[in-house]
C-alpha cells in the first residue's frame, strides 16, 4: 500500500484525489498548504507527495524547496497539480526543484492514476547551483504573477484618474492652451492609446498653429513641425471635422497627413476639438496599447470628451481675452460677469458629463455628506438626489461594508483608491455587488474639499462567475462519476451473467432458484444505479426519438397518482400546440418521476403537484444571464408544488451530487442531479424558484425539433443461434473473461481466451486454424483492445472485431477511442445481449463475404 500526501488549500481538489486514491487502495495523507505538510513529513514521510503550486502562506515551490533542504525527504517524488502555471517557464521552474511531473486541472482520472504509477523510486537532491537558480528564478516568476494580477487593477485606476483629472481641468483650467495640453496626456490614458498629439489651429482656422504631444520622445515631439500638402487623416479632421477611426495603417506617416519626422503607426483615432461657433484643431491618437485597434467604445468615449474640450477650450479662451480686457479696463463690472458666466458655462459642462455618465457618481464633503448625486446613483441605488442630498452616506442602508471607510480615507489623503469590490444595499433592501473607484476633490487652493467616487454595478457579472465555477464542479464530479461507473460495471457483468447462467441450470421448484433470483435482482439495481451515475455525468447511451412530451406526461398520469399518494392533487396544464422534441423517452421519463417524488416529500401534510408545457422561445438576453441555456425555440416542462420551497442556500446546491435534506436512509441525493444530467445530455437546460413556506418550481427547456414524432414499435428479439466458430476473449478481469468464456462454450462456439493484448497475440501466433471473431475489452493495462486488433488485422483481414468496455460507447467515440461504427456492447451485459451481439457480427461478416464485398 502507497502512502501518498495530498497537498492542496481546496478542500474540494483534496477530496477528488482522497476519493481517486483511496478508491485503488492508497492511504492518503492531506494538508491545505505547505506549512502544514512540512509538519507531517517530519512526523511521517510519505512515499509521493501531489502538491498544488498557487495556494496561500507557502507556494508549491517554496514547500518542493524546504523538502529538498531537509535530507529526510530530499528524494520523496513530487507530482504539481495546478489550474494556473500552464507555460513553460512553470515547468522548467518545476523541474529545477526536482519535481517529477506536472498534472494539470481538471484532470481525467486514469491520467493521474497513470501518473502517479509512472513516479516511483525517488527523486535525485538538486545541487547548491542549480537551488541558488530556482531561487532566483522562483522569485522572477512569483513577482511576474503578481504583476499580470495587478496589471487589470492598475489600468482602470489610471484611466478613473484620468477621468477625474481631466473633469477638474475643464472646471477650473484658465489657461487654453494648458487645458489642451492636459486633454492631450489624459486621453492617451484614458484609452490606452501609445502616441498623442493634438494639432491646434491658428485664428485663420487653417494652418496647425501648435503640435502638443504625449507619449513621444523629446527628439521626435520635437521634430513635428506643420504637415506637408494633402489632406490625408489628420487633414480630414482639420478640415471635415468629426471623428476617424482606423486599423492596420503600417503606412509612412507622410501619406496619412502627419509631419514627416512623426512616428510609424499601426492604428488610429482621431476626433476634431470644436464648438458649436468653430473648429479649434484635432486630437488624434494612434497604436492602442496591448491589442492591434481602438474600440468603438473608445471611439464614443474620445468624441464626447473632445466635443466638450471644444466647449470648455472656447470659454477659457474667452475668459484669456476677458482678463486681457479686464486688465486694460480695471473694474469694469461687465466684463466681470462675462468672465462669471464662462465659469458658470463651464462649471455646467462639467455637470452634464457627470449627469449623462453610465457609471453612478457621488460626491461628499469632508464629513461624509452627499452634495452630488447623478441619475446613474438614482437608477443604482433607487434614491433620489433630493432624498439623498446633505445625509451622510452610512444613514442611507443598515448595510454598510467596513472596507468602504478605509477606501474613503486613502481619497481625503489625496490618493486615488480603485478596484473596491463590495456587496451594498439598495433603497427597496436588496443587495447589489459593485465596484468603486474614489479620489479626493480639490478647491481652488488645491486643499482636499471632499471625496467623489465613481461606482459600477458588476452583479450580472458575479452571477455568471458563480454559474460558471458552478458547472465546473458539476463537470469534474461528473467525471468522477463516470469513472467509477466504469469500473462497478466490470463487477455487475460478472454477477448478472452468473446468476443467469446458474438460473438457466436450474428447475423452477430448486429451492436455491429464489435466493438466485434475488442476487440477480439486486445486480439489475445496482445496473440502474450505475445509470444514475452515467446520467449525472452526461456518458450515459441514449436512445433518442421524437417525442410529444404531452403523450408522455398523459402516460405517466395514473402512475403517478399512486406514487404520489391521494393526499397530493395532481393537476396537469398541457399546451395543446406544444412542438416536439429529441429526447430518450426513458430519461424524460425519470426526470418528471425524480421531481414527482421530489415536490411529494416536500409536502408530507398534503398538497398540490402540477405539471405544465407550453411553447418558449429563450432571447440572447436571457441565454446570457443563464450559463448552461442556448437561445431559440424550446418546449418548456414545468412541475410545480405547494411544499415547503427552500431558501437560497439549499437552492444553490440542489443539483450537487450527494446533497440532500432529507433525513438518513430516505434519500441518496441523486435524484436531482440525475436530472440535471439528463438534462444536459439532451442538449436542454433546467431552472428553479422557490420561496419558503410557498413552494417550488422546476423548469425544464428541450430544445423544439420540427421532425414527426417516431411512432415505431419494438420488435421483440428472436432467440439467438447457436455457433461454430472460434473466438479469440482478450480480456483483463479474470471474473469477465471467465464467465464470458463460458457463456460462448456454452452457445458452442470454440473459445481461445488470454489476460492481455500482448498473451492474445501469442495465441494468435500459435493456433494454426482460422479465428472468426476478437473479442476485446477496449482499456487494458499495456496493450489496448484497439491496438491488438489492429496487429491481428495484418495477419487475419478475414477476422471480425467486437469490442467491449465498461465506458459507454458514447464516452468512447468522444475521447476518440473507437470509431462509431465500430461493433461495441457495453458492460454490464446479460447472457442474451452478449449471444446476441456476437451472433450479429459474426452474421454481418457472413453476409459481406457472399455478396463478394
Amino acid at each position: 500500500m502507497t502512502t501518498i500526501l495530498v497537498v492542496d488549500d481546496r478542500p474540494v481538489n483534496r477530496e477528488f484525489l482522497r476519493t481517486l486514491l483511496g478508491y485503488r487502495g492508497d492511504r492518503v495523507l492531506e494538508a491545505s498548504d505547505g506549512a502544514e505538510a512540512l509538519r507531517l513529513i517530519k512526523a511521517e514521510p510519505p512515499d509521493l507527495v501531489i502538491s498544488d503550486i498557487l495556494m496561500p502562506t507557502m507556494d508549491g515551490y517554496e514547500f518542493v524547496r524546504q523538502m529538498r533542504n531537509d535530507p529526510a525527504s530530499a528524494n520523496i517524488p513530487v507530482i504539481f497539480s495546478t489550474a494556473h502555471y500552464l507555460d513553460r517557464e512553470a515547468k522548467a521552474l518545476a523541474d529545477a526543484c526536482g519535481v517529477s511531473h506536472i498534472i494539470y486541472k481538471p484532470g481525467e482520472p486514469e491520467m493521474i492514476l497513470r501518473t502517479v504509477d509512472e513516479v516511483s523510486g525517488g527523486c535525485p537532491q538538486p545541487t547548491n547551483e542549480v537551488m541558488e537558480e530556482f531561487d532566483r528564478e522562483h522569485v522572477r516568476v512569483l513577482t511576474d504573477r503578481l504583476s499580470r494580477r495587478t496589471d487589470d487593477l492598475r489600468r482602470v485606476n489610471e484611466r478613473m484618474a484620468a477621468l477625474i483629472e481631466l473633469g477638474h481641468q475643464m472646471a477650473a483650467e484658465r489657461d487654453p492652451l494648458y487645458l489642451l495640453e492636459s486633454f492631450c496626456h489624459s486621453a492617451r490614458r484614458i484609452v490606452g492609446a501609445k502616441y498623442a498629439a493634438i494639432a491646434v489651429l491658428d485664428d485663420d482656422n487653417e494652418t496647425p498653429l501648435h503640435f502638443l504631444t504625449s507619449g513621444m520622445t523629446p527628439e521626435a515631439a520635437a521634430a513635428i513641425g506643420a504637415p506637408p500638402a494633402g489632406r490625408g487623416l489628420l487633414g480630414f479632421l482639420l478640415s471635415d471635422g468629426g471623428v476617424v477611426r482606423t486599423q492596420a495603417i503600417n503606412t509612412h506617416p507622410r501619406s496619412s497627413g502627419f509631419p514627416p519626422n512623426h512616428p510609424p503607426m499601426t492604428s488610429f483615432l482621431g476626433a476634431a476639438i470644436s464648438s458649436s461657433s468653430r473648429k479649434y484643431g484635432a486630437l488624434y491618437l494612434t497604436d492602442k496599447i496591448g491589442c492591434e485597434e481602438f474600440s468603438s467604445d473608445d471611439e464614443k468615449l474620445i468624441a464626447m470628451l473632445a466635443a466638450q474640450v471644444g466647449i470648455a477650450y472656447e470659454n477659457a479662451k474667452r475668459f484669456e481675452e476677458l482678463q486681457r480686457r479686464a486688465t486694460e479696463l480695471e473694474g469694469t463690472v461687465k466684463l466681470r460677469l462675462q468672465a462669471e458666466d464662462a465659469l458658470r458655462e463651464s462649471n455646467q459642462t462639467l455637470q452634464s458629463l457627470v449627469q449623462t455618465s453610465p457609471l453612478a457618481i457621488i460626491a461628499t464633503d469632508l464629513d461624509g455628506n452627499v452634495k452630488s448625486w447623478n441619475s446613474a446613483a438614482e437608477r443604482m441605488f433607487g434614491w433620489t438626489e433630493s432624498e439623498v442630498s446633505g445625509r451622510h452616506y452610512s444613514t442611507l442602508t443598515d448595510y454598510n461594508p467596513p472596507e468602504i471607510d478605509s477606501f474613503i480615507d486613502i481619497a481625503l489623503q489625496g490618493g486615488i483608491a480603485g478596484g473596491l469590490e463590495a456587496t451594498c444595499q439598495r433603497k427597496d433592501g436588496s443587495l447589489i455587488d459593485v465596484s468603486i473607484s474614489s479620489a479626493g476633490l480639490r478647491d481652488g487652493r488645491d486643499n482636499i474639499s471632499g471625496v467623489m467616487a465613481v461606482i459600477a454595478d458588476i452583479t450580472e457579472r458575479k452571477h455568471l462567475e458563480n454559474q460558471f465555477l458552478q458547472a465546473q464542479k458539476m463537470e469534474a464530479v461528473g467525471r468522477l462519476a463516470g469513472g467509477i461507473a466504469h469500473d462497478f460495471n466490470n463487477l455487475l457483468t460478472a454477477i448478472i451473467g452468473y446468476s443467469q447462467m446458474s438460473l438457466a441450470r436450474l428447475h423452477s421448484q430448486d429451492p436455491m432458484r429464489k435466493d438466485i433470483e434475488e442476487v440477480e435482482s439486486a445486480g439489475q439495481r445496482a445496473a440502474a444505479l450505475t445509470g444514475q451515475l452515467l446520467a449525472f455525468s452526461r456518458k450515459q447511451v441514449v436512445q433518442p426519438q421524437v417525442l410529444a412530451l404531452n403523450c408522455v406526461v398523459t402516460d405517466l398520469t395514473k402512475m403517478l397518482q399512486r406514487l404520489i399518494g391521494e393526499d397530493v392533487e395532481l393537476e396537469t396544464s398541457l399546451d395543446p400546440d406544444a412542438w416536439h422534441v429529441k429526447a430518450d423517452r426513458g430519461q424524460i421519463e425519470q426526470i418528471i418521476m425524480n421531481l414527482a417524488v421530489n415536490s411529494r416529500d416536500a409536502m408530507p401534510e398534503g398538497g398540490k403537484l402540477t405539471i405544465e408545457t407550453s411553447n418558449v422561445h429563450l432571447d440572447e438576453n436571457y441565454a446570457s444571464g443563464h450559463i448552461d441555456a442556448t437561445p431559440g425555440s424550446h418546449v418548456m416542462l414545468a412541475i410545480t408544488d405547494t411544499g415547503s420551497g427552500m431558501d437560497k442556500e439549499t437552492e444553490s446546491r440542489i443539483f450537487e451530487p450527494f446533497f440532500t435534506t432529507k433525513e438518513q436512509g430516505r434519500g441518496t441525493g441523486l435524484g436531482l442531479s440525475t436530472v440535471y444530467g439528463i438534462v444536459k445530455q439532451n442538449g436542454g437546460s433546467i431552472g428553479v424558484y422557490s420561496e419558503l413556506g410557498r413552494g417550488t418550481s422546476f423548469k425544464v427547456y428541450l430544445p423544439r425539433v420540427k421532425e414527426s414524432v417516431d411512432t415505431k414499435a419494438e420488435t421483440p428479439q428472436d432467440d439467438c443461434a447457436r455457433g461454430t466458430e472460434t473466438i479469440l476473449l482478450v480480456e483483463d478481469s479474470d471474473t469477465v473473461r471467465k464467465l464470458a468464456r463460458k457463456l460462448l462454450l456454452a452457445d458452442g462456439y470454440t473459445v481461445l481466451d488470454a489476460p492481455s493484448g500482448d498473451d492474445g497475440w501469442q495465441i494468435s501466433e500459435q493456433y494454426k486454424g482460422p479465428i472468426d471473431l476478437l473479442l476485446t475489452d477496449l482499456v487494458m493495462p499495456g496493450t489496448s483492445g484497439r491496438e491488438i486488433a489492429q496487429r491481428l488485422a495484418a495477419r487475419r483481414p478475414r477476422m471480425s472485431v467486437l469490442y467491449m468496455s465498461g465506458y459507454t460507447d458514447d464516452a468512447i467515440v468522444r475521447h476518440r477511442v473507437l470509431d462509431s461504427t465500430a461493433p461495441f456492447i457495453q458492460k454490464p451485459f446479460t447472457r442474451y445481449a452478449l449471444i446476441r451481439k456476437v451472433r450479429e457480427v459474426l452474421d454481418r461478416a457472413l453476409q459481406t463475404t457472399e455478396a463478394g464485398i
